[in-house]
């Protein structure tokens, strides 16, 4: 029984590392996926708010 012990304390305390990063990783992975999110609704108006500004203020002629 000690010797099982023993070895699952060196198995886990090998194993913290890796689950250290993986959460770690996880947290940065969210903190992207919510500024991705911003990003898309920071762009959307601006983007229909220079179409806006295109339609109504800048002439654009076609010459034929």
């Amino acid at each position: 029984m000690g010797t099982q012990v023993e070895t699952a304390i060196k198995d886990i305390a090998e194993m913290k590392p890796v689950v250290e990063v993986v959460e770690n990783v996880t947290v940065q992975a969210t903190g992207v996926r919510n500024a991705g999110r911003w990003l898309y609704w920071i762009a959307v108006p601006l983007s229909g708010g220079v179409g806006w500004i295109i339609t109504n203020f800048v002439d654009i002629h076609l010459k034929r």
